[in-house]
């Protein structure tokens, strides 16, 4: 019965304590005929909360900066897109993506990492990875987050991973070890997560969130990627508090 899968998804995802192993087991079962529902219950609720006005009076109400940072997101990526990484890019980047606790020969690493990347054809987590964990300063850190808002940055198909992600499709993230240690988790556990945005754009359930994202956002929606639009949604959520 979808409506009971629905139900169990959304309940697994909103927090109620289900044996959780057991729920990822069904969602894998399920996921190929429920789509969306099954991998992506958290998503499709906020799908249900978006498409009623409420929803979005107070994702407008709670932030009243651009649409909740659309135009700054916008304002980022045709730096990046001209290669200008300026210092009004920088602190505007960090600002925007949280980077609060990190040193200035922290940023200058990873700007000049950036830099690089650009360059790169085909890059991939693993190369901007690599790169960071090169450098004196970020390389005193493994920096998953981070790399995937580069990564994605230079290309919006690519999904991040932070906080808000990380809950919504409990992740299972290493969170000690070392670089070598680390890196085969993080490139699997973000496979999966790719998988998962490619198995939703797959259902009629992704029509409906990216319709409703465009039409209440008719001048940002035609320069923000698919993947980036379900990322706001995600992160809008889990930043105010959103049921």
């Amino acid at each position: 019965n979808r409506l009971f899968i629905l139900n169990f998804f959304a309940h697994y995802i909103m927090g109620n304590e289900i044996d959780k192993f057991h729920c990822r087991k069904s969602a894998r079962l399920f996921h190929k005929q429920c789509g969306f529902a099954a991998i992506f219950g958290e998503v499709y609720m906020a799908n249900k909360i978006c498409i009623d006005n409420n929803y979005v009076e107070k994702i407008l109400g709670i932030s009243a900066e651009e649409n909740c940072g659309l135009a700054t997101y916008l304002r980022l990526q045709d730096k990046i897109r001209s290669g200008n990484f300026d210092e009004e890019f920088q602190k505007t980047w960090c600002r925007f993506y949280g980077v609060t606790s990190r040193s200035a020969n922290w940023k200058k690493d990873f700007f000049a990492v950036f830099s690089e990347c650009k360059k790169e054809k085909n890059l991939t987590l693993e190369t901007v990875l690599r790169k960071l964990n090169g450098r004196e300063n970020t390389g005193k850190f493994f920096e998953l987050s981070f790399a995937t808002k580069m990564l994605a940055g230079l290309n919006d198909s690519k999904p991040i991973i932070d906080r808000f992600v990380k809950r919504y499709f409990s992740l299972n993230l290493m969170n000690r070890g070392s670089f070598a240690e680390r890196l085969p988790n993080a490139l699997e556990q973000y496979a999966e997560l790719e998988e998962r945005y490619k198995d939703f754009f797959e259902t009629d359930e992704a029509k409906t969130v990216l319709h409703f994202f465009d039409s209440k956002f008719p001048i940002y929606a035609p320069s923000i990627s698919s993947v980036k639009k379900i990322d706001f949604l995600i992160y809008w959520k889990g930043k105010f508090g959103i049921n």
